[in-house]
């Protein structure tokens, strides 16, 4: 495959009203008009330029934004405290990642991948794997030192799947 491939993700705090509270929240209706067209725009120098967009929706949010992180999950091990139902963290990206799905159906040049669900156990999201290990080093969330490889297997399918590798 000769082609470029612009990955783009985008966080949604950008496009929401307020802090996370464990609830979805509002869209900012003007930041998100204004990201509709940017992305319609930077999609047609994609095009002129023979490369392909790859739009990548948002990762769970597990935990509120007041929440002390580090001495309540990492120091003193209250992973509950960050469980978030799976159609809470959906609902609270829908403004943005509607906005990648119309995208993506509207150009052959754009393609809509998402990793949410493959960070999520069942229904619920949660700031530790199977086994019980850590997935994030922060609430931001990074992924952690442990799991930072934990979404390999669906990026090895993703890129199979659009054609830059064989793996």
């Amino acid at each position: 495959n000769d082609k470029d491939y612009v990955f783009i993700s985008i966080g949604r705090d950008r496009l929401n009203k307020g802090l996370y509270t464990g609830e979805a929240r509002k869209q900012k209706i003007e930041r998100t008009k204004n990201l509709r067209k940017r992305l319609y725009d930077f999609l047609e120098v994609i095009k002129k330029n023979g490369a392909n967009l790859v739009l990548i929706g948002d990762i769970p949010k597990v935990c509120r934004d007041d929440m002390l992180y580090t001495p309540n999950i990492i120091r003193l091990g209250r992973i509950n405290l960050c469980d978030t139902k799976k159609s809470i963290s959906l609902e609270d990206r829908k403004a943005m990642n509607n906005i990648f799905l119309e995208i993506a159906q509207s150009s052959n040049n754009a393609i809509y991948v998402d990793p949410h669900d493959a960070l999520c156990i069942e229904e619920i999201c949660r700031t530790v794997d199977k086994e019980g290990n850590l997935l994030y080093s922060d609430s931001s969330p990074h992924l952690s030192e442990y799991n930072k490889t934990i979404l390999k297997n669906y990026w090895e399918k993703i890129l199979k799947k659009i054609g830059i590798s064989d793996v």
